[in-house]
């Protein structure tokens, strides 16, 4: 069986190409596009447990969790400031990326300054980075792992919370 996917955030995005799930045990990656955004899932395909049937697992490529006490602001390199996300204390989102340029920057305030804005750092390298702020110093992870049904995600927390 082959089959496509389209997602919808406000409007529908194109068809994703064609992807099987013939194989019990698959997984992949598959992407669907609008204008301006790529939306990056992961797959698996399993066998369920009580009976012949297949569960099919998509998931988004991307998250962010902010660990923080504040509320983070995200914006990618090279976007303008109004399109900056807004994630609340404890907060964990999917990140849909509008440019494939990997770097993204970080503020701790609720009302985004050109002049607070940490340097850029590439989401897609597994590591941590050290942010430096006007306001504070934040610490971000970038998890990555071998499955690709376990999301990349980058984790923001607070300096002194590092073990």
């Amino acid at each position: 069986v082959s089959v496509r996917v389209k997602t919808k955030n406000g409007s529908w995005s194109d068809w994703s190409s064609n992807f099987s799930l013939d194989t019990v045990g698959s997984e992949g990656i598959v992407s669907s596009s609008t204008d301006n955004k790529v939306y990056q899932m992961g797959f698996t395909c399993k066998m369920a447990t009580f009976s012949f049937t297949k569960v099919i697992t998509l998931t988004p490529f991307y998250m962010i969790h902010n660990k923080t006490e504040d509320t983070i602001t995200v914006l990618e390199y090279d976007r303008p400031v109004s399109d900056t996300i807004k994630l609340k204390p404890k907060e964990f989102v999917s990140f849909w990326p509008q440019i494939n340029n990997g770097k993204i920057l970080v503020d701790v305030f609720d009302e985004p300054s050109l002049t607070t804005w940490s340097s850029p750092f590439d989401y897609r390298n597994k590591g941590s980075y050290l942010l430096r702020l006007n306001s504070a110093k934040v610490r971000t992870k970038v998890n990555a792992s071998e499955n690709v049904m376990d999301p990349i995600t980058f984790s923001i927390q607070d300096f002194w919370h590092i073990v």
